[in-house]
């Protein structure tokens, strides 16, 4: 089949033509690079199959697509338990994108039959007085909404030029196949449009009933993964600390008050930014020195006896006089000098750090194992006078004059504040504490510690691998006036980016590419293919775009100041949802004529909801095609790794050799594959969500979206798993995976069917459809904010998640009481002031492995062992019926529910 096609056809037919030319170009090239990874997965093992978590066996990893029936056939727990809480949330949205878009296609096998077997009705009208003189030259979708929102209000209205063609001479409009399949070809006041809005009815309560068990199920791997045997289950971060509290033993001495033999250590932040840049710098030195010795090794081993051994060379910038210039010197010993100074500079910084802190008697005991931690020892006070004392005294030699009504000593106790400083506080207001039990911590979180809201929060600890330092210790005002920040230049890069998003999108549409160049009109005319390029194109730009505002958003993300790189990607998938919502949903609908259609809703507001009903649904084509492209060119270059392997291919050819040695680290954006993950969770989840909305949306408008939407979440279901499985190493998995993302794309469903409902109302309007059908929607979106307040204000499902039950918290630790607790020693320390004590080594420390891990200073080390981390699925110890307070805390209905 050819795609040589005249003008007319490209005009009158364009949906037919677009369909047709997105899959005859899109899906061959998806075979394609399909059977290209088939041919490359067995013979380049290491990069497409470099961990195999479930077993794989050997001898079927060589048959053709042999994986895909088994990793489809991998259960959720398999997920949860060797992928972490947020690979698996995103593959249960995968699954419930996959059941929607199955009742979708169930459907239109109702929905078809009626769109396509009728034809809606337009009386030629008289021209409108809104519509501008020179229609020749006003932008012609325009004028068809607008005429179509003066037929609803039986308004007359005249076309003229080619916008008539849309009507026959019987007054029928003429639409080809694909909008035949559409609303669009349903007549006013038509009895078939109360099937519509019974679609859109049964579409959002089973959203909304899935929305409920996802929820049901999220709580419970949620509450599985608290149970875990980890310092990060068994830890707390306490932000924004009263000055009567920023000490390790008082700190300690309070808590141990409130929970009595509970506190396993306290560790309290210090103000050590120069001492992390020195220990960066050392690093940096460290792996110049190391390559540099190497050359001078490989040099001594290519000369002979009496030859002169060529050492390596080094450029140094010197300057005098104001005079820029440079000169070679031996790297070696250069290195070797830089080295031995900025130790000696290193240790001065580091002394003055330790004697800027408090000088109280019972100050913290410190060494080169564990530094500023005080653990286990009995340091808790008999009576309430004796605590108060205690925080008097450490509020008294706080040294920082910025203190109000706010950091009152928290029992209330008057006392003096010397006002003569003679150095400034060295304590950060932020601290991590370890307990022996669950039940503390979980309680430690679930109470309000002080009157004042922003001081003394108490959250959950993230995991020492996820921790940002560089945000420890900020404070609350300064956190969210960053967060103010962020949402508004957020908001700003939306505004801004609906004038190119706009252009992208009036590149699929004849009319339009002739009102912004009206010189392209004869030449479009003699090359009708041109907008068959343009048409495809569109998608794949619409692509681009979102990666380059996934890179700003990033950037905002990381600077508003979240202790955790969790938070910091939470935050940036929620900037993505709203960010393609708002461009890809209702700027692209705008079809490049912002100005003229807002300066149309403010003289008539109530056509708001006529354009969007209007404009979305002849949309559906255009979003099929971003569809199509997301299947073939976006998931096929994601099981290719083609973005790992160009940065891989970069970083060998331009990365220095002492980024390479001994071992290869990041440098400057690029590594080598199996470095990092290939996942971007945001994007990826943001991506899902773009999809799950469209398919929601043009449910009841647009049936044959739902197809191809059932589609792209197979194919990428099968794609990311098959990425978590044998790609991503264990070490990116499990540990530092909570589940950030499941609230704020719980909302966002909650907001995709309020859109969509929203839509269909203006659709409906725009029908002329009567009270009836109106009506009936009316009261759907309204249905829908009394199920998310039930949710969530009623159900408490967001709360229910976040913690863990303390019943159930009281039943582990009873079953841990013997247990030891030495997997807590040392792992919450800021790393900067434990790698000061230590030589300089060519190896990075585990985090993990505590202060007291020794560092092998060979060129050879062996993985530090992991942490012992009990399965999900691990069986609890046999306990009596009636000494499990779960269990006894649990109503007869709660019984039945569960056992059902």
């Amino acid at each position: 089949m050819g795609l040589h096609v005249t003008a007319e056809q490209v005009t009158t037919q364009a949906a037919a033509n677009v369909l047709l030319t997105s899959i005859t170009v899109f899906f061959p090239l998806f075979l394609v690079l399909i059977l290209l990874y088939e041919m490359l997965r067995p013979r380049v093992p290491h990069v497409y199959s470099p961990e195999n978590h479930v077993n794989f066996p050997e001898s079927k990893q060589h048959k053709f697509l042999s994986w895909v029936p088994f990793v489809w056939r991998i259960n959720e727990a398999e997920v949860a338990k060797k992928c972490g809480l947020d690979a698996w949330v995103l593959l249960r949205f995968m699954k419930m994108g996959r059941k929607v878009a199955l009742l979708c296609v169930l459907c239109s096998l109702a929905l078809f039959p009626m769109y396509f077997f009728t034809a809606a009705v337009f009386e030629v009208q008289k021209r409108h007085e809104l519509l501008p003189d020179g229609v020749e030259t006003a932008n012609v979708t325009i004028a068809t909404i607008t005429s179509m929102m003066m037929i609803m209000l039986d308004e007359e209205l005249q076309f003229e030029n080619n916008t008539a063609n849309i009507l026959s001479s019987d007054g029928k409009v003429k639409l080809d196949v694909i909008d035949r399949l559409t609303i669009a070809n349903v007549g006013r006041d038509d009895w078939r449009l109360y099937f519509t809005v019974l679609v859109s009815y049964m579409i959002s309560i089973y959203v909304m009933r899935l929305l409920l068990n996802e929820y049901t199920v999220y709580r419970k791997r949620r509450h599985e993964f608290l149970k875990r045997k980890h310092p990060q289950q068994y830890s707390v971060v306490i932000s924004d600390l009263p000055e009567s509290q920023r000490r390790p033993q008082t700190l300690q001495a309070y808590l141990e008050y409130l929970f009595p033999n509970s506190v396993h250590s306290v560790y309290i932040g210090v103000e050590c930014a120069k001492l992390e840049e020195l220990l960066g710098k050392r690093q940096e030195l460290v792996y110049h020195l190391y390559a540099a010795s190497l050359k001078l090794a490989e040099a001594k081993n290519k000369v002979g006896d009496h030859d002169v051994i060529k050492r390596p060379k080094e450029w140094i910038d010197r300057r005098f006089f104001g005079l820029c210039g440079g000169k070679q010197v031996d790297a070696v010993d250069h290195h070797t000098k830089k080295l031995q100074k900025l130790e000696a500079e290193i240790a001065l910084v580091r002394d003055e750090i330790l004697q800027r802190q408090s000088r109280e008697k019972a100050q913290e005991i410190y060494s080169k194992n564990q530094y500023n931690s005080i653990n286990g020892a009995p340091l808790g006070f008999s009576t309430l006078t004796e605590l108060a004392e205690k925080l008097r005294k450490t509020k008294s030699s706080t040294e920082d004059p910025r203190w109000g009504k706010e950091t009152l000593p928290l029992l209330h106790v008057g006392a003096l504040v010397h006002k003569q400083l003679k150095h400034p506080n060295v304590m950060r207001s932020c601290a991590f504490v370890s307990f022996l039990n669950i039940r503390s911590a979980q309680a430690a979180q679930q109470l309000l510690q002080v009157e004042n809201p922003r001081r003394m929060i108490v959250l959950p600890a993230p995991n020492i691998r996820d921790v940002q330092w560089k945000n420890f210790g900020l404070p609350q005002k300064l956190k969210a006036k960053w967060k103010l920040i962020s949402m508004g230049v957020s908001l700003l890069i939306g505004c801004f980016w609906t004038v190119p998003t706009a252009f992208v999108a009036s590149m699929a549409t004849v009319d339009e590419l002739r009102h912004l160049f009206p010189w392209l009109g004869g030449f479009m005319e003699k090359n009708p293919w041109l907008l068959i390029v343009l048409q495809q194109t569109a998608p794949l730009v619409y692509s681009a775009m979102n990666g380059l505002a996934n890179v700003i958003f990033k950037l905002l993300s990381t600077q508003e100041g979240h202790l955790s790189i969790s938070e910091v990607e939470a935050s940036r998938f929620t900037k993505l949802c709203f960010f393609q919502a708002f461009q890809m949903f209702f700027v692209s609908a705008l079809a490049g004529s912002i100005i003229t259609e807002f300066m149309l809703f403010l003289d008539q507001p109530r056509m708001f909801f006529f354009f969007l009903g209007n404009t979305i649904a002849n949309q559906s084509m255009m979003f099929i095609t971003f569809i199509i492209t997301q299947i073939c060119v976006d998931m096929s270059l994601f099981l290719l790794r083609v973005s790992p392997l160009a940065k891989s291919a970069a970083y060998h050819l331009l990365a220095p050799m002492h980024a390479k040695l001994p071992q290869p680290r990041d440098w400057m954006g690029l590594c080598p594959v199996n470095f990092q993950t290939d996942l971007d969770t945001p994007m990826n989840l943001a991506q899902q969500y773009l999809v799950f909305l469209l398919v929601v949306v043009f449910t009841p408008i647009a049936p044959l979206v739902g197809y191809f939407g059932a589609m792209f979440f197979v194919v990428s279901e099968l794609s990311y798993k098959r990425c978590f499985f044998f790609i991503n190493s264990s070490r990116w998995a499990a540990t530092n995976s909570m589940g950030v993302f499941w609230p704020p794309l719980y909302s966002f469903v909650i907001g995709a069917l309020l859109i969509g409902q929203c839509t269909l109302i203006g659709l409906l309007s725009l029908k002329s459809a009567g009270y009836g059908p109106i009506g009936l929607m009316s009261v759907l979106p309204l249905s829908t904010l009394i199920f998310h307040w039930y949710a969530v204000d009623l159900s408490h499902l967001k709360r229910a998640a976040e913690n863990l039950p303390l019943d159930q918290c009281c039943d582990i630790d009873e079953e841990r009481k013997d247990d030891s607790f030495d997997f807590l020693d040392g792992v919450y320390q800021q790393p900067a002031m434990i790698e000061s004590f230590r030589p300089a080594s060519i190896l990075a420390r585990d985090p993990e492995s505590g202060a007291s891990a020794s560092i092998d200073s060979s060129n050879e080390q062996a993985d530090a062992p992991e942490p012992h981390v009990e399965p999900l699925n691990k069986p609890a110890k046999p306990l009596h019926q009636q000494t499990r307070l779960a269990e006894l805390n649990k109503d007869m209905k709660d019984e039945i529910k569960r056992n059902e």
